[in-house]
């Protein structure tokens, strides 16, 4: 099995918007030209702290169970 990823589909089912994402990527030092290319592993990300995080990586991991 692989590894989820937060991709930019992933923002959008989540129900943020990309600019809140885009504030979040570039206050915690994320590559957000990275996420909307390629995506990111979950695991790169768990273990940040931001409440548009949490709720994204919560759902690729659900989705990814799945």
């Amino acid at each position: 099995m692989t590894e989820p990823r937060i991709t930019m589909d992933t923002v959008r089912r989540s129900g943020h918007c990309f600019a809140g994402v885009r504030a979040a990527c570039t206050e915690k030092g994320i590559d957000v030209r990275r996420l909307a290319r390629e995506g990111i592993p979950v695991s790169e990300l768990d273990g940040i702290e931001d409440v548009y995080f949490k709720q994204i990586i919560e759902l690729a991991k659900a989705e990814g169970e799945k």
